[in-house]
This record gives structure tokens, sequence and C-alpha cells, in this order.
């Protein structure tokens, strides 16, 4: 979990908090150089899984210094965009001595009384080779690619109207191959079907501090780039069934074992069969090469012993023709 003071952010997908692993320090000195003045940056890779839907949690721990402030927003840009956040005020901090939120996807308000919530959502990344506009707001975004910054700030209230969320939308086209400037950035973040939610209260204030409290960045990466980085390891090549010891296969894999050396055997029968028919002479030669082994391991036998009385110019060599014991085959039992 990442952790700044006392803020804690946390992502989660697939009903699990997702597991965090460390940035190389040139990744983290160019997320330094962009972050705004002297805010404590914590950078860190996370696993995104196209298909999956994902939330984001917020968490003020116990002991935080709100000084002049009367609340704490946290503001948070999905590849650029600001699609969520949430506010710690400091007089239910102090009675709770801790406070927590979670948001699950962009919400907005279509009146008074109703709200609107399209899910976060892990979305494979679609490329084309056109150019990039350069100069634009969308060429901007296309530098934010595979980040989730969370800024973390002590705010002090503005007296306002309640405007409501408005809705917003996220470019979800092909982006320019030549935008991701060789980055291996395989998934991007689309919103979901919408569906009812309980309305956000819109607080507004001003910044009580020249610089944010925290700032948390999140490089959400597939399983299959974050491997290409080094950052988890490859998955290694599963070994043949017929190289493991027969001991360690489970059930269904001994008759996947026993399924494939019995087609072996029968693909073998074909194909001897097969060549029998198209050559006949096939057989006689097989039989006639069978015969030439046997009998070169004839020739190469000696005998062990002879009787002294013989002639050594006159020893013969007898083989007796000894019949092979038979051999159980062996039997594995496949029964549960």
């Amino acid at each position: 979990m990442a952790v700044l003071g006392k803020i804690e952010v946390t992502v989660s997908s697939g009903g699990r908090v997702l597991p965090e692993y460390t940035v190389d320090p040139d990744v983290v000195e160019k997320h330094e150089a962009a972050k705004n003045g002297n805010a404590p940056m914590i950078v860190k890779y996370i696993e995104s899984t196209p298909g999956e839907e994902f939330a984001i949690h917020y968490k003020l721990l116990e002991g935080q210094d709100f000084g002049t402030a009367d609340y704490i927003g946290l503001r948070s840009y999905f590849d650029g965009t600001n699609l969520a956040g949430s506010v710690f005020d400091h007089c239910r901090y102090v009675l709770k001595g801790s406070l927590s939120a979670t948001r699950y996807g962009a919400q907005y308000d279509v009146n008074d009384h109703t709200s609107m919530l399209k899910c976060f959502l892990w979305k494979e990344l679609q490329t084309t080779e056109e150019a990039p506009l350069q100069g634009t707001e969308d060429f901007k975004k296309y530098a934010q690619l595979g980040t989730i910054r969370v800024v973390a700030e002590r705010n002090k209230t503005v007296p306002s109207q309640d405007e409501g969320l408005e809705k917003i939308s996220l470019n979800e086209g092909p982006v320019p191959e030549k935008a991701l400037k060789g980055q291996a950035v395989g998934s991007t973040i689309g919103l979901g079907p919408e569906r009812p939610a309980e309305r956000i209260r819109v607080r507004k204030g001003v910044q009580a501090d020249q610089y944010p409290l925290a700032i948390f960045v999140f490089l959400y990466r597939t399983k299959r780039d974050l491997q290409k980085l080094g950052v988890i390891p490859r998955t290694p090549s599963p070994v043949p069934l017929e190289q493991r010891d027969v001991n360690t296969l489970s059930n269904e894999e001994l008759r996947e074992l026993v399924t494939r050396q019995q087609a072996e055997l029968i693909l073998s029968r074909q194909d001897t069969e097969s060549k029998i028919k198209k050559d006949p002479d096939f057989k006689v030669r097989k039989e006639a090469a069978s015969d030439n082994t046997n009998s070169m391991v004839t020739r190469g036998l000696k005998r062990e012993a002879t009787d002294r009385d013989e002639d050594d110019d006159n020893d013969i060599v007898v083989v007796r023709s000894e019949k092979k014991p038979c051999i159980e085959p062996e039997v594995i039992d496949l029964s549960d």
C-alpha cells in the first residue's frame, strides 16, 4: 500500500488490492521533475488486467495535522483527466479519528436528485499509425497514458452554490503509436455502463499551503508490460508431461499422458501399414534388417569357457536361443 505521512491510497481490481512494485530511479526522477513544488511523492507500478473493473481507495490515518484547513481534498487524475476525488472534513475527522472513502467510477449529476456512475474499467490499448496533433490538449493527455495521479491538499472552504458534478467523457479512441514514444503501455482506462449512484456533495475551496500535502503516482501496466520491464519475472515454460516424474502428475495429467502415448502408438502402426501397402518389399527389408542385427549380435558373442582338451583352432561358438523373460506391464491406477 502507498502511504505518505498519514494518507494512504490503494487501487483494487478483481476483488483484491493490487500489489505495488518498485519503480526505477530514472522513472521516479521524471515524475519528480513534473510535480508541483516540494510535495512528497511516491511512484509505484501496479498491474492492470484489461476487461476488469477497478476502484481507488483513500484513507486518512490517525494523527493528521489540518493546520488552518477545513478539509483535506484528494483529486484523482486518470490518464490526465480528473475523474474522481474525495473530501475529508476536519470536524468529522476529529470525531472519528480516521476517515476512508472509495471511488468506483466517474460520477455525474443528472438533476438535483439523480446521480449516475460509470465504473472504472481497464481496457486494452488500441493504437493507430496516424500522427498525433502536436500542441493540442489531447497530445498533453497522451503523455499521461498509463498513469493514475492522486493529489492531496489542505484546503479552506469557499462559500459557493452546489453546482453538482458534470458528466466527463474520456477519449477512448485509438492512440497514435508515436505518442507513446516507445513506452510499454498495453492498457488504458475506460468507463463502463451507467448505473444509479448516491449523490455526492461538491465542496469548493482554496489551497491552504504553498504545495500539495502529498502526491501518489500509480503507473498501471499489463502483466506482459511488467514482465518486459523486468518488474515481475516472466512465466516459465511448462515442462512437458513426458519429461516429468510420473509420481508428480495429477490424475488428469496421467490420463492426458496415457492418451498421448496411445495416439503415438496408433500413428506408428498406421505409418508402418501405409509403407507396407505402398512398398510390398518394405516388410521383407525390415525383417532382414532385424535378422542382420541379430546376426551381428551373435558374431559378437564369445564362449566364456572351453574344454582344455579341445583344439583352439576348432573352437566353436554355440549360441543358445534363450527365451526372453516376460515383463509385466506397469499398471497406472487412474481412479480417484
